[in-house]
């Protein structure tokens, strides 16, 4: 049955991933966080899941890290893979990449959002991934992107969906991009759900976003 948000969050479900990307625009850390599902649903070794963490990382560095600006920059990625026990264990992988654009960042609090839909009605809106550390000449005006940058943003949100649903190391086979609904009516579900993305539906809203605690805390 459903359990109170006081309650600890439950795990995800069985033979799911957490990754989680990290880097900084100029000296400002942003992080996505991701979710992927084991579709063969049988535990792959650890040897096996540092392939897998490793594979994401170089679908993102090709794909959503060209994003921005070149003081954006990717350095670390981190997976934490849930057994059908509940049990865990993870991987990480360094790399250094950047953006693609020779100019320099907005602020960190500024963002560029992708959403990514779902083949299921999902009251909460649409997964969405903010990318920090777009270029300044890739705003449209004080509201907008060009329509040339979220363009080449879907298409790169498209590229590494498809990367990653292509990953497949031993045990860890039939990948899938998603993400897990933890909640329903306010309280945890229990257990938690799984819910793909569709492949090449992404898309990239035109309006500015912004991420404020990316600037980090108040000051006086």
């Amino acid at each position: 049955m459903p359990l109170p948000l006081t309650d600890p969050r439950p795990n995800p479900p069985p033979h799911v991933a957490r990754i989680a990307v990290s880097g900084h625009v100029d000296t400002s850390p942003w992080t996505n966080v991701f979710w992927i599902r084991n579709g063969g649903e049988t535990t792959p070794t650890p040897a096996d899941f540092g392939l897998v963490v490793g594979d994401f990382y170089s679908a993102y560095l090709n794909s959503l890290g060209h994003i921005g600006s070149i003081h954006r920059h990717t350095e670390s990625v981190a997976g934490l893979y849930y057994d059908a026990t509940g049990e865990a264990f993870g991987a990480e992988n360094f790399a250094q990449g950047t953006g693609n654009q020779g100019e320099e960042a907005l602020p960190a609090n500024v963002a560029l959002c992708i959403s990514w839909q779902l083949s299921q009605r999902y009251r909460g809106g649409h997964p969405r991934t903010y990318i920090a550390g777009i270029a300044e000449g890739q705003q449209q005006d004080n509201v907008s992107w060009k329509t040339s940058t979220t363009q080449a943003a879907r298409d790169f949100a498209n590229t590494f969906h498809q990367a990653v649903n292509s990953i497949a190391h031993g045990n860890f086979s039939s990948c899938h991009l998603g993400t897990v609904s933890f909640q329903r009516h306010k309280e945890w579900r229990t257990p938690s759900l799984f819910r793909d993305f569709v492949p090449g539906a992404a898309g990239v809203d035109s309006r500015i976003d912004s991420q404020r605690r990316r600037l980090g805390r108040d000051r006086p």
